[in-house]
């Protein structure tokens, strides 16, 4: 240390002022090193900002690159990341956008260039870092159910065509020009006053051949028919002659009674299950000669059983002689209260008679019934049937191209049977609940309000409370008889009441379908629903309650207005398909 200290006195002395220069220039590089670390920090903390600006902007557009280009991505990227990180002291800038659609990823490239403070004494202006982020995120497979309003009024200002023209439209956005997709399924389900599941699908074991009690509504054995049954091929299903009429009674095989018809069998729609089975998800179970596992259903109510997770085909019964035909309101008269194989003595043809007669199963075998219109006969207001889950673009056109406009409206056993086409469960199972790669949607539309249809003024001596024939039954058949409004003995719980106006019966439609679509949606699916012409605010307000969102619940009067209401749907599960 003595020896340098010569050295700088001496070099002094020798050089005059050299000594001060040399000074100032170690001066600056030492404050420049000490300064190095605070231009370290501030690059560091440059570089942190820029590189989650990119990462954000990097999930932001990954839904893009299937549609868009490079440069567009890259210059959408770049005014993110400076919005969100560019400011006086730091220049950022995404350099390139480099895009895999097979992978599902977007890669950006950048850098961030920061000004120096202190090193910049030594020719060093400012420090350059490189960036890079990349997303990516699988497509979604997605399962669609549109549920699609078929009843009569879709007739006024041409809103089938327009219906069907929208539902087309979405299914070709959705298909992106494939005629099979791997990532897309979609069903169909037009309805009325009742769902069509399929006649084809008489044989399948959650179709109802006499094991629900609900089976046996509206029905009553006779002498006749206990003397035909022996005769026919095949015989009704569970049906045992050694089984007491009264327990009888409660069994009804009606494809079998529906196969005795002359010239009419099944057209394959269905009737509601008890309440509250008719707003869950609860799976049909398979009889035989274990019964199966129905604690779940009997934890719902003792009354319940496996039996009634059938689905019992739709039969509405054959009104008394005495009420008239459609030109009184009834619709329901299509055949003899004394004709088939029934026997005498004969019930008595006065109201003490009324579901003696109308109950009576005889008449039905070996008839021609009086066809006058859909609304006529023990199929009535069968629309077309509904199309499960496929993959398949043109059987789904086809299906929604079908379509005709006749009927009541059942907005509640639509978006049931819609329910029923996306879940896990028979009788149409999908994907998991659980699933985390598929995406469960339900477009919900209709033209009106659920329309029940009671007894009318020119009607009062009906003794069923309504003059068309519901997905629950008459309104009698959940009271213990005409005159006794009590709750069934058997506790199960159908709708309404034989004297209910229309407005008591709209309402529990109503609360019933705010159940199913509120259960829906626990169970992960996500709804829209679309009022064409729903003038009441009361029904406007419950439709956008059972979608998702009141963003996801859409409103007009005009039907050509659909196609682009369906398309921003389309368009929004298109995007939502590509960015899990």
């Amino acid at each position: 240390m003595v020896k340098l200290r010569d050295c700088l006195r001496q070099f002094a002395r020798n050089e005059d002022g050299a000594f001060i220069v040399l000074f100032g220039v170690m001066a600056v590089v030492l404050t420049a090193l000490s300064g190095a670390v605070v231009d370290y920090t501030r690059m560091q903390e440059q570089r942190n900002r820029a590189q989650i600006a990119l990462d954000s902007a990097a999930l932001a557009l990954q839904e893009g690159i299937f549609t868009r280009s490079r440069e567009d991505i890259r210059i959408d990227a770049e005014r993110l990341v400076r919005e969100r990180a560019g400011n006086n002291s730091a220049n950022v800038w995404v350099e390139d956008a480099f895009i895999d659609t097979d992978a599902g990823s977007l890669t950006l490239t950048g850098g961030v260039d920061v000004p120096m403070l202190f090193v910049r004494l030594v020719g060093v202006e400012n420090l350059t870092a490189a960036i890079t982020s990349q997303a990516t995120r699988k497509k979604l497979r997605l399962e669609v159910a549109m549920v699609l309003d078929n009843s009569g009024s879709m007739l006024q200002q041409n809103r089938m065509e327009h219906l069907q023209k929208a539902a087309t439209n979405a299914v070709n956005i959705l298909f992106d020009g494939e005629s099979v997709h791997n990532d897309v399924f979609i069903s169909v389900v037009p309805y009325t006053y009742h769902v069509n599941v399929g006649a084809h699908n008489a044989d399948e074991f959650w179709v109802d051949r006499g094991d629900s009690r609900l089976s046996g509504d509206n029905f009553r054995f006779d002498p006749g028919t206990i003397n035909y049954i022996p005769t026919s091929t095949p015989q009704p299903k569970n049906y045992s002659p050694t089984t007491p009429l009264a327990e009888q009674d409660r069994h009804v095989d009606r494809v079998w009674l529906y196969n005795q018809i002359n010239n009419e069998s099944w057209r394959g729609c269905v009737e509601a299950r008890p309440h509250p089975l008719d707003v869950m998800d609860i799976p049909p179970r398979r009889g035989g000669a274990i019964p199966p596992d129905d604690s779940d259903v009997t934890a719902i109510s003792n009354a319940l059983s496996w039996r009634e997770t059938l689905f019992v085909p739709l039969f509405a019964p054959d009104l008394p002689d005495r009420l008239g035909g459609s030109g009184t309101n009834t619709y329901l008269q299509y055949v003899g209260d004394t004709g088939g194989v029934c026997q005498a003595p004969h019930p008595a043809n006065d109201a003490s008679g009324d579901f003696a007669r109308q109950e009576r199963i005889c008449k039905y075998i070996g008839v021609n019934l009086n066809h006058a219109g859909d609304f006529r006969g023990p199929n009535v207001d069968c629309g077309k049937p509904m199309l499960p889950l496929t993959n398949v673009r043109q059987p789904i056109l086809n299906s929604i191209n079908d379509m005709v406009a006749l009927g009541g409206t059942n907005i509640h056993m639509g978006a049931m049977w819609g329910w029923h086409t996306l879940s896990p469960h028979e009788p149409f199972p999908a994907a998991d609940y659980d699933d985390d790669d598929i995406s469960k949607v339900m477009i919900l539309m209709t033209d009106g309000e659920n329309t029940p249809y009671e007894i009318t003024a020119n009607n009062t001596n009906n003794p069923n409370g309504s003059w068309l024939f519901s997905a629950y039954g008459h309104p009698v058949n959940n009271q213990r008889s005409r005159d006794n409004t009590s709750d069934r003995l058997d506790g199960f719980i159908r709708l309404g009441k034989r004297l209910w106006n229309k407005a008591q019966l709209k309402a529990e439609m109503d609360r019933r379908l705010e159940e199913t679509c509120t259960n829906a949606k626990a169970a992960g699916i996500r709804i829209y629903s679309i009022g064409l012409a729903v003038s009441a605010q009361a029904d406007r307000d419950m439709m956008t309650r059972c979608a998702t969102s009141p963003q996801d619940a859409y409103f007009t009067n005009n039907p050509a207005d659909l196609n682009s209401v369906f398309e921003e749907i389309a368009d929004q599960l298109s995007a939502l398909r590509l960015s899990l």
